[in-house]
């Protein structure tokens, strides 16, 4: 019952903290992001710095096209499109990645330079791949597989018992499947639930398209910039920037 806060923190590209943002931590972050970059601006302008001079990166919960735009009128943007925007990209093969180097940590970066019309806007995009971020990836992919499967076995093994106790209805069921499944796993699955003759059959199978189309991704981020004048790597580094406060911070 306690009241949300929720604290930003504005950096500059050395990391060095010039602003500090208190919001209401239960509202989606996409929806305050508008405020949130006014109040940027104003102080950006106080310091003496000219927005026009100024690139603000973001995560994509900040994403929408209403906000990009918003921002656009202002200053300069680098920014990552959802999965759900780069099924066609993250199709393009690892060999027609043009450019290589190894980041701070010594982990191999592949780039591949794109354009691309998102959020209403023409934007550069490229799209990153990185080997290590893939191989951790397909590791958590393999175990929470593992883990829905052996879930919804134990589910269905125990519909239609006899005895005491009251009686699954489907919606009941449907229900225990969904919650064993992670959010961002459930669309690689196929399930239902029929009636048959009084008792319930619970129907599960893992999607091999859509699991095919999601390992695809592994590894892969699509980053965009209204700043086509900026090389492959500097697009990435900027947008890798963002961690930077929450490595300091721990």
């Amino acid at each position: 019952d306690k009241n949300l806060i929720g604290v930003g923190l504005t950096t500059s590209n050395g990391n060095l903290p010039f602003q500090t943002i208190t919001y209401p931590a239960n509202v989606p972050d996409v929806t305050l992001f508008s405020d949130l970059i006014d109040s940027i601006c104003k102080r950006i302008e106080e310091i003496g710095i000219p927005l026009k001079e100024i690139t603000i990166v973001f995560d994509r919960g900040m994403n929408s096209t209403d906000n990009i735009e918003h921002v656009l009128d202002k200053m300069h943007v680098v920014g990552a499109l959802p999965s759900s925007m780069c099924k066609d990209l993250f199709q393009v093969p690892l060999s027609d990645f043009e450019e290589e180097w190894e980041n701070g940590k010594k982990n191999s970066i592949k780039a591949h330079r794109v354009k691309g019309n998102w959020y209403g806007k023409e934007f550069t995009g490229v799209i990153k791949y990185t080997e290590i971020t893939s191989r951790k990836q397909m590791h958590e992919w393999e175990v929470k597989k593992s883990d829905i499967l052996e879930k919804t076995e134990e589910i269905g093994s125990k519909l239609n018992r006899k005895g005491k106790g009251r009686k699954m209805t489907s919606k009941g069921l449907m229900n225990r499947v969904v919650d064993s499944i992670p959010k961002q796993y459930r669309g690689l699955f196929d399930y239902n639930v029929v009636e048959k003759e009084g008792e319930l059959q619970l129907n599960f199978s893992l999607n091999a398209d859509q699991e095919k189309e999601f390992l695809l991704g592994m590894g892969k981020t699509v980053v965009f910039t209204d700043k086509d004048n900026l090389a492959t790597k500097e697009i990435v580094d900027m947008y890798d920037s963002r961690n930077m406060i929450e490595e300091d911070i721990k």
